[in-house]
């Protein structure tokens, strides 16, 4: 069984750098090409079918701007 957990801004620096975690920024291109976490990868939510091919082994640690998309997906 899955869960879902909510992080709070400060908490995300604890996942990057993790072999077992994912940092996905869920924003358009744009905003994540002028800043992003350090080690996020860029699948905007339009997209959010592509964390499918992430091995179900890792923990998937999603972020957006406001925190509602994330929150969505």
């Amino acid at each position: 069984m899955q869960s879902i957990d909510t992080v709070s801004a400060e908490e995300l620096d604890s996942y990057i750098g993790r072999q077992d975690a994912v940092i996905i920024d869920l924003r358009e291109k744009e905003a994540y090409e002028k800043s992003h976490l350090k080690t996020a990868v860029n699948i905007p939510y339009e997209d959010l079918q592509e964390c499918r091919k992430f091995s179900k082994r890792k923990l998937l640690v999603l972020y957006c701007e406001r925190g509602s998309s994330s929150l969505f997906a």
